[in-house]
């Protein structure tokens, strides 16, 4: 009883886990020029992450679905 109870919460966990996606890319501007800590919003879930010095953002675990993202920085 112990090992299929223990088998059916591996499943359950990797399948909780296989639900999900990340977002991650590099803001630049009109010129390519990488943008530093710049403000990346996610309005439906609202969160809100920041780039790093090099422009690289990432954002926690995602459900499947569509995003709208806005970008604002101080230039």
């Amino acid at each position: 009883m112990r090992t299929k109870l223990f088998i059916i919460t591996i499943f359950s966990v990797l399948n909780g886990f296989s639900q999900s996606g990340k977002i991650l890319g590099v803001i630049v501007d009109s010129e390519n020029n990488k943008i530093p800590f710049a403000a990346v919003s996610i309005n439906t879930i609202n969160k809100v992450f920041y780039s790093n010095n090099e422009g690289f953002f990432s954002t926690n675990k995602l459900k499947y679905g569509e995003y709208k993202i806005e970008f604002q920085s101080i230039t």
